[in-house]
Order: C-alpha cells, then sequence, then structure tokens
C-alpha cells in the first residue's frame, strides 16, 4: 500500500508476546483450511439461504479466489466489499485473503460521494456489491463512481447481473485452481475506515497477526468452541461484527447470519437457528424491548450477549442479562484502531459486566492519563490511552495525522474519556472532544444524555458545546422526539435535579429537530450537528 506511513513495533514487545503465545503466525486461509480438514462437515455459515459446510465454504472461497485472479487481480490489490452479511460477504473476504489481497470494507448506507472519496483514498482495484438493493443498483451506482476514479476499479455485482460489471456467480468466478498467495502473517489484509463523527473517515490498515490474534484470544477467553454458534447483529464491513467472524473463524465456530436488522427478523432468527452468543449493539435490543418482542424461553440455548458499539444504558444491560435463562450479558470496548481492547469474561461478577466493559484484552495494555500526560491511579478520569499487539501502525496516507495519535513512548491516544478501577476494569465516560468547558471548570456530559434519554418522550439527544462570551462554552442540548410528544428544557433540568446533577452540568440552550445526522454505524456525527447549531 504506497505512501503509507506506519511507525515500527517495539521489538522487545513482539519477542515477550511470543513467548507468551500471543504473536502467532496465523493467517484467514490457515485458519479455514485447519477448519476445513478438521471439520469439513460441520456447518460454517447457516443464513436465510441455508447451510453452508466448511467443505463447501473451502471450495467456494477457492473457487472465487482464482476467479479474481482471473480478472488481473493480485497479492496486494485492495478489494473492497459492500454487502450485507449474506455468505458472499464471508466467502469474498475469505477469497480476497487466499489469493493474497487487501479487503476494505464499505458500509451499506454510503452514497456516492463517500464511496468516491473511500475507493479513492484506499486506491480500490476492484469493488464487489449488490446488483440490486431496495429501489437502486448499487452495482450501476459504482460503476458511475469508477468512472470518476483515478485510477480504473473492476465492479463485481452480487445477486443480479448489471451491464458492464463482473457477475459474482457466473462461471468465470467459480474456477477450481487459484493460485495460493505466499501470504506472510505480518501482511497487510484488511483496510478499515474510522467513523468520521469529527472528521473525514481515515484509513487503518491491519495486518494479520495482531488482528487475528486478538480475535483469537477473545474467542478463547469467551471459551467459544466448535460447537457455538455466534450472531453478528452488527454489519461485517463495522469492526464489530468482523470481530465477529473472526472469532468465529478462530474457534471454527458456526456464523449465524442475518442479513438486516429488524426487531422481528432478529427474534425470528434467534428461535430457529438458536445462536449460543450475540453481539449486538444496545438499540438493537432497546427496540425489541420496545415491540415487546423479546421472551427468555427464546433464548435458552443463548450462554452469552455482548452489548457494544455505543454506551450501554446500565438499566438496559441489567434488562438483558434478566433476560437470559441461562447465560450471562456482557460488554466491550474496541476501535478500529486495533480491533478489542477491553472484554467482560462471563466469569466476572454482575457488577462489573453491567458497568464496565471489563479488563484489557491479551496483549493489550490501558492507561489512564491527565492532561498533563501524568499517569493517574485508579478510579481517576482522564483520557484513554492504549498499546499492544493488535494496534495498527498508522493511518494510511497521513503521516502527520499518525503523529498526533501517538505518544513518544508508543501509546496510542483513543480520543475516549474513561475510568479504570483498582481491578483493571474499564469504564467509558465519554469522547475528549465532547467535553463541556464552562467557566474553565470542564465535565463530560455522557451521564446527562443518558438521564435525557430515559425520558419517555426522547428518542435521541446530544449534548454539545457551544460559544459563550462570558463563560468560554456552554451546553446546549439537541433532542429528538418521539412523534406527537413535546418536551422543554424546563423539564429536562427539573428532571435533573431530581437526579441529583450539578446545576452547572445543566445544559442551557435546548434544540428540537427532526432527526441526526448519523454515520452508517449509527453515531451522531456531532461537528455537523453542530455547524447547524452555530451560525457561521
Amino acid at each position: 500500500m504506497p505512501n503509507a506511513v506506519f511507525p515500527t513495533q517495539d521489538e522487545k514487545s513482539i519477542e515477550r508476546w511470543s513467548r507468551q503465545g500471543l504473536y502467532g503466525n496465523e493467517t484467514l486461509t490457515d485458519w479455514l483450511e485447519r477448519a476445513a480438514t478438521e471439520f469439513a462437515d460441520e456447518p460454517a455459515i447457516v443464513s436465510p439461504g441455508g447451510t453452508l459446510s466448511y467443505r463447501d465454504l473451502y471450495t467456494r472461497v477457492r473457487g472465487f479466489a482464482a476467479g479474481l485472479q482471473s480478472l488481473g487481480l493480485g497479492k496486494g490489490d485492495v478489494i473492497a466489499i459492500q454487502l450485507p452479511n449474506t455468505p458472499e460477504f464471508v466467502i469474498s473476504y475469505l477469497a480476497i485473503a487466499y489469493m493474497g489481497g487487501i479487503v476494505q470494507t464499505l458500509h451499506m448506507p454510503y452514497g456516492k460521494s463517500e464511496l468516491l472519496y473511500l475507493l479513492n483514498d484506499g486506491r480500490a482495484a476492484a469493488v464487489i456489491c449488490l446488483g440490486k438493493f431496495k429501489n437502486t443498483s448499487p452495482a450501476a451506482n459504482m460503476l458511475e463512481i469508477a468512472g470518476s476514479m483515478k485510477a480504473s476499479m473492476q465492479v463485481i455485482s452480487v445477486g443480479s447481473s448489471v451491464a458492464g460489471t463482473v457477475d459474482f456467480d457466473s462461471p468465470a468466478m467459480k474456477k477450481t485452481t487459484p493460485c495460493k498467495a505466499d501470504t506472510r502473517a505480518d501482511d497487510l489484509f484488511i483496510l478499515l475506515y474510522t467513523s468520521g463523527t469529527t472528521t473525514m473517515p481515515k484509513g487503518v490498515p491491519h495486518r494479520y497477526n495482531g488482528f487475528l490474534t486478538n480475535a483469537r484470544s477473545c474467542s478463547e477467553a469467551y471459551g467459544f468452541t466448535c460447537r457455538d454458534k455466534l450472531l453478528s447483529v452488527a454489519p461485517m464491513t463495522h469492526l464489530y461484527g468482523l470481530f465477529v467472524l473472526n472469532m468465529t473463524l478462530a474457534c471454527a465456530g458456526v456464523s449465524v447470519l442475518l442479513p438486516a436488522f429488524s426487531p422481528q427478523e432478529f427474534i425470528d432468527v434467534v428461535k430457529t437457528r438458536k445462536p449460543t452468543a450475540i453481539f449486538a449493539g444496545p438499540a438493537h435490543f432497546s427496540t425489541c424491548f420496545q415491540a415487546g418482542l423479546l421472551r427468555p424461553e427464546d433464548f435458552k440455548d443463548t450462554r452469552f450477549i455482548c452489548l457494544s458499539g455505543s454506551h450501554v444504558p446500565n438499566d438496559l444491560a441489567k434488562k438483558v442479562d434478566q433476560l437470559l435463562l441461562n447465560g450471562k450479558v456482557g460488554q466491550l470496548w474496541g476501535m478500529s484502531e486495533m480491533q478489542a481492547g477491553a472484554i467482560t469474561r462471563l466469569s466476572d461478577p454482575e457488577h462489573v459486566r453491567l458497568n464496565t466493559t471489563g479488563r484489557a484484552t491479551a496483549g493489550t495494555e490501558l492507561r489512564i492519563v491527565s492532561d498533563d500526560d501524568l499517569t493517574l491511579t485508579p478510579d481517576r478520569e482522564g483520557e484513554l490511552q492504549v498499546r499492544g499487539l493488535s494496534v495498527f501502525s498508522g493511518y494510511l496516507h497521513k503521516p502527520e495525522e499518525t503523529g498526533k495519535a501517538f505518544t513518544r513512548d508508543g501509546w496510542f491516544k483513543t480520543g475516549d474519556t474513561a475510568i479504570i478501577d483498582e481491578c483493571g476494569n474499564l469504564r467509558i465516560t465519554g469522547r475528549t472532544k465532547n467535553l463541556i468547558n464552562r467557566g474553565g471548570v470542564k465535565y463530560n456530559p455522557l451521564e446527562i444524555e443518558e438521564l435525557v434519554i430515559g425520558l419517555l418522550q426522547v428518542r435521541q439527544c446530544a449534548i454539545l458545546p457551544v460559544p459563550d462570551e462570558v463563560l468560554g462554552e456552554k451546553a446546549c442540548i439537541v433532542v429528538v422526539l418521539d412523534k406527537g410528544k413535546t418536551l422543554t428544557l424546563e423539564d429536562i433540568c427539573t428532571a435533573l435535579d431530581s437526579a441529583g446533577i450539578a446545576k452547572y452540568k445543566w445544559p442551557e440552550q435546548f434544540s428540537i429537530i427532526d432527526s441526526m445526522p448519523m454515520t452508517p454505524t449509527n453515531k451522531i456525527k456531532r461537528d455537523e450537528l453542530r455547524k447547524s447549531l452555530i451560525p457561521a
């Protein structure tokens, strides 16, 4: 990947991880070949279209890898995937790895301008997407985008043939004699992008060794085996969903696929496929609770549910935990820059699982620092920094951004504010860029957002700093209300007063909007929202 600048990892750390068995020589192809040999007739994928065994998956992967090579694609080429959670996504992901390519993930909601930027930035040589999706043709859109790109890009369409594209299911893409790439564990294999909540998305390349070792060690920490069936409600184009797929491949388990989330479809999959582990966002379960669809008897086979992707209210975590007759709820914290950084274990006590994201993953170190970069003692809030085997080396094409993101001693500045308790359990409290600085007193608005979200009228809310001539900054709360509901700033302050929130933290401006600007990963675009509130 030309023009990328990557700080080298500390050799002493690599040696230490290797001695601990945390820095193994493993690739996706290694995992697939092992599973196809040891668990050939066992299910690898179950989806609305049926079941695919590991033998069949291996055959499909090799055939598609040969098809990609027949298009002139080879080792080091970036191939983008814009697909829902379907067998074609898994086949593409593994086939690109088999022929030595680098996977670039693209979220389904991205529009043409976003796609053009990302594909140009990643220098994609090809893209795999749906021929038809709802009332549009992603493949046709990609052809149009390809015409505006700096370099040539081939388009492979899935599900429907589109003139000018290569058909995913054509005989030419099912050849049987691929040339397996001489892939090493320190090769780049995946190109993710940050959410872009405050700036343009940044490319985050990862190498096999750290990323896969992180997934394998987490799979082992959860106790997953080949008998486990893992369901990701999050899309696999998102780090969270990809992490679940990687863990499933690490233990040769079963990937239970849900192409797109809706409360009813999710419950139907839980009832029929009986996943043993479910990875979802808080909003997924909140929506299902609101629809009255969640019954404990439907989750009797589920031994673990992980909630992650955004802040998890304690009350919601408790409700999901009580839903499980034979399982427990847990949480994790991760980033595109490192995959999973902290997880709760099933053996953790309830208060840890419900209130924190658990302890650091194997090979990961966490610390909290003050504004003047001093490491803080337990139970003090500050900026979270991380280093370890799965932390990326640097942003694609952005050496200056990379330099700003790391400390001189190699710690990555996450931008999260957090607290680590005496037992090493991590609790995220917010984002450094979202702090309110009112008259020199800084505070995190996350607890206030959580209280306001609990009000019956409120569907979404965000608290933002806005300029003030006297105080420097003050807080403005922006809300999206349920249809037909009303709310005033006085109502909010009354609720905060009842909850014992100090008055200096109360919002002083109030705005009701119809909808929040959101990223494809369902995070509020706070910079865009702030600009809409502050006159130019």
